[in-house]
């Protein structure tokens, strides 16, 4: 089932992608400091969306994977009582 909505979703993808070149075919000029690309507008937007999707989806991982070291590291290292002390 997985694989199946994958699919489709890599098939809607392609087609926005698609789309959004034929719609947009006029040449522009990206200048860079050190480099300078002639392209046309839908190729740059999709880069840049694909650029944004990539860089998201990496700072969701890195934060998801840092807050779940933390709470293991939390449970583990906190003793459920100290002795000595009553539990508040």
């Amino acid at each position: 089932m997985l694989r199946w909505l994958i699919g489709v979703l890599f098939l809607l993808a392609l087609a926005a992608g698609v789309l959004l070149g034929v719609l947009n075919p006029e040449p522009v000029v990206l200048d860079l400091a050190v480099l300078q690309w002639t392209t046309a507008l839908g190729s740059i937007v999709t880069v840049a969306l694909a650029v944004g999707l990539a860089a998201g989806l990496l700072l969701g991982l890195l934060l998801a994977g840092s807050g779940r070291r933390r709470r293991s590291r939390e449970t583990t290292s906190v003793p459920a009582s100290h002795p000595g002390r009553p539990d508040a």
